[in-house]
């Protein structure tokens, strides 16, 4: 074989193998969604379990769901609220949420940082003892 040949060879060997390890890490280039990284990492699954127990001793039936990138928090609360009060009962819902946003973006945004997962949100449902919905807020990094 001559010394153009061998070149033309281990130039087409080295591309080859550059090419494969582009594959094999893009397709191990870690998780495409929040989802696949918390089932990915039990640690992180128990973490969100510990803040909906610690959700559950407060007065509520707290659960936690993570579904592509969002983090659900289903909250059934252990009492009804009244017809003639759920009006105000929204409203005060909805306005307490409004001053957890301080709090929840930037950690969403720490979450975002530390999964290298853009696109994170987290959302709070909480329902009264039948079931009526009182809140639906959902939160992005921002």
């Amino acid at each position: 074989m001559n010394k153009k040949s061998s070149k033309v060879l281990l130039t087409s060997i080295m591309l080859i193998l550059t090419l494969s390890m582009m594959a094999l890490l893009t397709g191990c280039g870690g998780p495409s969604n929040l989802e696949e990284y918390i089932n990915d990492n039990p640690s992180e699954q128990e973490t969100l379990d510990n803040t909906a127990n610690t959700m559950s001793k407060s007065g509520m039936d707290a659960t936690v769901e993570v579904k592509e990138n969002t983090i659900t928090f289903s909250c059934k609360l252990d009492q009804t609220v009244e017809k003639s009060n759920l009006d105000a009962t929204k409203s005060a819902m909805k306005q307490y949420m409004e001053t957890m946003k301080p709090t929840v973006q930037p950690t969403i945004k720490k979450l975002e940082e530390d999964t290298k997962i853009d696109g994170i949100s987290m959302k709070f449902i909480i329902v009264d003892k039948e079931g009526t919905e009182l809140c639906n807020s959902e939160f992005k990094s921002e």
